[in-house]
């Protein structure tokens, strides 16, 4: 599973770098996985401190984008 995650993370991150909104959706995709990691694994817990706050930062920056009224 971390070798999904860590490249959907990365290619979360290429996208956004185009300023392509999808790269949001991808990151989201990238956490979920590795919750999923953590939990399969039972361990490397800190990682539950950097990628669950990511989701919610990810959702924040897909409804913002465009939207010029929230900056």
């Amino acid at each position: 599973m971390d070798l999904l995650a860590g490249p959907l993370e990365l290619f979360g991150l290429f996208l956004l770098s185009y300023k392509i909104k999808w790269g949001f959706a991808v990151n989201i995709l990238a956490c979920l996985s590795w919750i999923f990691y953590v939990s399969y694994t039972q361990s490397t817990f800190g990682l539950l401190f950097v990628v669950i706050p990511g989701i919610f930062i990810n959702i924040l920056g897909f409804l913002k984008w465009g939207n010029h009224a929230l900056h």
